[in-house]
């Protein structure tokens, strides 16, 4: 941050102080001639000098300290890697950025949209999908509360968690299932990230959206909780799905 000159502070006081008395003491004691052509002048240099005091002290600091805050933001934003913020996930080319990554790393609720319109490229990845645990029943009744409170006659959230599981392991998908009640969406690819927050429980899909390439501190996060939810999480056996299937 820029600090204050005190040579230019103190010429800044002293022509304005110097000049602002001439002018004074013209305006009161001289004669016609000296009001017409020296108080012009020494009006100009008691403006000038007062302007340069102004900036010296206050704007200087104004200006430097927004410059200052600008690009610490500009260094922020390099230093997370964000690429782009949108509203919804076919605001981001989400199409695109599955097709160029070889693996896939999903968490989500239920993931309606990205099955519905990614299928037959989900397919082809390398997939590791992270849901809910539909053997906790508090978990599940507290999602299917969050996203069915204002559209109860919505199918619910455990049927909508089954199908998703059901149609994962369709694609070869390995299925975590965990415990958290979770209020974003990660998707993570060879190099970028894709993280969501819920909004409105009655449309969950919607949200602010964020894409990160792998470099920044976005992607470490994303990495960083998909590392916490393996930890805290178990891979869902043939076995296991079959006793879920039989008690839907």
């Amino acid at each position: 941050m820029r600090k204050i000159n005190p040579k230019i502070l103190a010429w800044a006081i002293g022509v304005f102080a110097i000049s602002t008395i001439i002018g004074l003491v013209i305006t009161m004691y001289g004669s016609y001639t000296l009001k017409i052509w020296l108080l012009p002048m020494f009006a100009s240099l008691s403006s000038v000098s007062g302007i340069a005091l102004l900036w010296e002290v206050i704007a200087k600091k104004s200006f430097s300290d927004d410059l200052f805050k600008q690009n610490n933001m500009i260094i922020e934003l390099s230093n997370a890697g964000i690429e782009k913020f949108a509203y919804f996930h076919n605001d981001i080319e989400l199409s695109k950025e599955i097709e160029a990554t070889e693996s896939l790393t999903i968490f989500y609720n239920y993931a309606s949209t990205i099955r519905k319109n990614y299928k037959n490229k989900l397919g082809k990845k390398k997939l590791v999908v992270y849901m809910p645990d539909l053997t906790n029943s508090f978990l599940v009744d507290t999602l299917d509360y969050r996203f069915r409170k204002n559209t109860p006659t919505k199918p619910s959230v455990k049927n909508k968690i089954f199908e998703a599981i059901r149609e994962f392991r369709s694609l070869g998908a390995t299925i975590h299932l965990h415990q958290l009640i979770s209020t974003h969406i990660i998707i993570l690819t060879d190099t970028k990230c894709i993280v969501s927050t819920y909004t409105h429980p009655s449309e969950p899909e919607q949200g602010l959206v964020i894409k990160a390439q792998k470099q920044g501190t976005v992607y470490s996060f994303a990495l960083n909780e998909i590392e916490r939810l393996k930890n805290s999480s178990r891979i869902l056996s043939d076995e296991e799905f079959k006793k879920i299937e039989d008690s839907i």
